[in-house]
């Protein structure tokens, strides 16, 4: 009887522990993740859709994963960013103007001209072997930081924070809070920089609405009235005031024009095409640009054609709106004399581009940037029309903030012509060349206005005795090409191409 108490008592307690294992088996088995990450998957499905490279990108081929795979992938990190970078084609060489945000709503506003900055432009570049670097004020924004505390055009700084500028910090001027100091009474000496005396300026950044029309005059010199034009970005809200300065020329009865597009990173190509049509206006109804996407978005191939009536748009309610149309106030010109830098790119490079198959662009300066590449806004709001998906910034996901600007599109002239290393200049000018002797803009012996003027009138504009300096140099970037959406160009309204 005991023994078979005992027997008992051993199976039950066998049971039970087994039993027990069992549990513990099932309580360590992981949970299985359901759940997706919201801004991964719109990053990774809105890129899938548009961007320009997308069958160079494994990672974003349509059958690259199941849905285990893709749950797994778009689950393997918090870094949104990371996530949005790793996906570009050769991120940094090939692609190098794609951007991802966090806030698109300050995204759109900066299209407007609305940003925090401090107002000041600059270039800069390397000297003595690129062990230094100079900085250069291209123009300050008017009643911006800089303005106020003191700096002017053609000003020549050396120290950020108290330190001489290097490549290890130059990059702190694209911060909104710092102290730059710069030289007086510089002098190139065996080709080294020396100065005589120095000032500091604190710059602490602020909102600002920036004009893009930025400074005009009317030269009237042997019996030519030559218009000069500082045009700093292709912003579509400003269409309305660019039409309104081209009538301006036109009723003064303008016979030539100076473009300066120096320091303009681009910006709207629907603003591009109305200046198209302000510069000319004898090519009415013919093709000025064509648009390719990738193979999802052949539908969206589509022309720009010049057109008597340019597009008028508004910054409302966070996006930028139509708001109907007006004749362009057209020049006619058959030669345009355009000012060009290092930080001449997308939309400026297009209107150079874009003009050349029509009238005479004597381009004057610098080679340009090299971006004939574009982008759209790109919000989590998927669409089962393929070419409306992920557009819809009214219907957009609440539950995060993420915008994108990736590529999707690459832009031709008539001629389908394109200049990926950039354009190159007729008449080349080495603007560190003149250090001390860049000029107010208006000032006829700022020395690439001056080339201008001289190649339309015969005169000269320049004393002989301001030589170049002898100073090797290297360029380094300019405050447009060193940030984010510095260079942009976007679509504003795709109805205006066909």
């Amino acid at each position: 009887m005991n023994k078979l108490y005992f027997f008992l008592l051993m199976s039950l307690l066998s049971f039970f522990i087994s039993c027990g294992d069992e549990i513990q088996k099932e309580e360590k088995k992981p949970t299985v993740q359901t759940k997706k990450d919201e801004v991964n998957d719109f990053i990774w499905s809105a890129l899938n859709s548009w961007y320009y490279w997308q069958k160079d990108v494994p990672n974003l081929a349509d059958n690259r994963f199941s849905d285990t795979e893709y749950l797994k992938f778009i689950n393997s990190t918090k870094d949104h960013e990371g996530f949005f970078y790793n996906l570009l084609y050769r991120y940094g060489e090939k692609d190098r103007f794609s951007w991802v945000v966090d806030d698109v709503e300050k995204l759109m506003a900066s299209f407007s001209g609305k940003q925090a900055a401090t107002g000041l432009e600059y270039s800069l570049t390397s000297i003595e072997n690129g062990n230094r670097i100079l900085g250069l004020v291209n123009y300050i924004i008017p009643n911006s930081p800089a303005d106020k505390a003191g700096l002017k055009r053609g000003d020549v700084f050396f120290k950020i924070n108290g330190e001489l500028l290097t490549q290890r910090n130059y990059r702190k001027l694209t911060e909104d809070n710092f102290t730059i100091t710069v030289a007086q009474n510089f002098k190139i000496k065996n080709k080294v920089f020396t100065y005589d005396g120095e000032k500091k300026f604190h710059i602490k950044g602020e909102e600002l609405q920036e004009n893009p029309i930025h400074y005009s005059k009317i030269f009237k010199i042997n019996g030519k009235k030559i218009a000069y034009l500082v045009f700093n970005a292709f912003q579509a809200n400003y269409n309305d005031e660019l039409n309104e300065k081209f009538g301006e020329f036109k009723a003064e009865g303008v016979t030539d024009l100076i473009l300066d597009l120096r320091y303009n990173g681009g910006g709207s190509v629907n603003t591009a095409l109305a200046l198209g049509q302000m510069i000319t206006g004898q090519f009415a109804n013919r093709k000025y640009i064509t648009l390719n996407y990738n193979d999802k978005h052949k539908a969206s191939n589509s022309t720009g054609y010049l057109n008597k009536e340019i597009g008028l748009f508004e910054f409302e309610d966070g996006e930028m709106k139509s708001k109907g149309k007006e004749l362009a106030n057209s020049l006619h010109l058959n030669r345009v004399y355009v000012l060009t830098s290092h930080a001449t790119a997308s939309a400026s490079e297009l209107t150079i581009t874009s003009l050349k198959p029509y009238i005479d662009v004597v381009q004057i300066g610098q080679k340009t940037y090299g971006k004939f590449v574009g982008s759209i806004t790109l919000v989590d709001a998927p669409d089962k029309n393929i070419n409306k998906a992920y557009t819809d910034f009214e219907n957009r996901n609440k539950n995060h903030s993420y915008g994108m600007q990736p590529i999707v599109f690459a832009y031709f002239n008539s001629r389908n012509e394109v200049f990926v290393e950039g354009v190159e200049p007729d008449i080349k000018i080495n603007f560190v060349d003149y250090l001390g002797n860049i000029k107010e803009f208006g000032n006829p012996s700022d020395p690439a206005l001056a080339k201008a003027l001289e190649q339309i009138t015969g005169n000269k504009f320049r004393k002989a005795s301001e030589k170049k300096l002898k100073l090797e140099t290297w360029p380094v970037g300019d405050s447009k090409t060193l940030k984010k959406f510095g260079t942009e160009m976007y679509i504003t309204d795709l109805s205006e191409f066909k």
